[in-house]
């Protein structure tokens, strides 16, 4: 056969193929090990982690906006985020409190991430 691919000529990335059943496979393992500690299961269950995990990404250097990120970076900003979570818990911080805390941090990591040239003003 000569020529591109069916798939591809239809539109259909396989790379994208590939990347997304290895995230369903990753959600699917992730929601597995969290039933399996908790020993139910919620569609809701993991909501407390979204707003650390996004802060440990933009913490840790990664734009939101799209960038390189690097492992070890990430992993350092998860270092930071930790340290300051489990000393708000031991100051008796509620958990409420502690996501507005977590707010506070990801809207000043963007901001100081964000670059000023590319940001349009409309008067």
């Amino acid at each position: 056969m000569s020529g591109p691919p069916p798939c591809t000529i239809t539109g259909f990335i396989p790379t994208s193929l590939r990347s997304a059943t290895s995230r369903a496979k990753d959600a699917f393992s992730s929601g597995v090990v969290m039933a399996a500690r908790l020993g139910s299961g919620s569609p809701t269950l993991a909501n407390e982690f979204l707003l650390p995990a996004i802060a440990c990404i933009v913490v840790g250097g990664t734009a939101i906006t799209g960038g390189v990120g690097s492992v070890w970076r990430t992993f350092v900003g998860a270092l930071i985020v930790q340290v300051v979570r489990i000393g708000m818990t031991f100051m008796g911080v509620s958990v409420f409190a502690q996501q507005i805390v977590f707010g506070f941090i990801l809207v000043a990591a963007v901001a100081i991430t964000m670059d000023r040239a590319k940001v349009l003003v409309i008067k």
